[in-house]
């Protein structure tokens, strides 16, 4: 696609993008134009809006026809959704019984078995109780 250098230097301009270097120099028109084949170096010089502008009036109407596709495009086809992540129902990590009084072991067990303990089971079983089933 043809650019234009909106700067004019008596012997062009030269713009080095990558491993290319672009040469603006006059053509026919006295415009100084460089062809650009790359789109990340188009949409790098093109930017530059004091700087760079495309040079042919049928390629800025491609542009801008192609760009309005893309929009509906868009609209009409969203991109779709990432698959939400499956959920894994593990259960908790026993925490650190030390410490913990018979009603508080209780509840971790009912948790655990779906049953509460024992009336006669002592805390120290149900606190090994749970660990044993972790």
């Amino acid at each position: 696609m043809l650019v234009e250098s909106i700067i004019k230097r008596k012997k062009g301009t030269q713009v080095v993008l990558g491993d290319k270097t672009y040469h603006f120099q006059p053509d026919k028109d006295g415009r100084h134009v460089a062809d650009v084949k790359l789109p990340s170096h188009l949409g790098t010089l093109l930017s530059i809006k004091e700087g760079y502008r495309l040079a042919e009036v049928e390629e800025v109407a491609e542009v801008v026809a192609a760009v309005a596709l893309t929009e509906i495009a868009d609209e009409l086809e969203p991109e779709p959704e990432a698959p939400a992540e499956p959920v894994i129902d593990e259960p908790a990590p026993v925490a650190n019984l030390a410490g913990l009084q018979r009603p508080a072991l209780a509840e971790l067990y009912e948790e655990k078995f779906g049953t509460p303990p024992a009336q006669n089971m002592k805390v120290a079983a149900i606190a090994a109780a749970l660990r044993d089933a972790a």
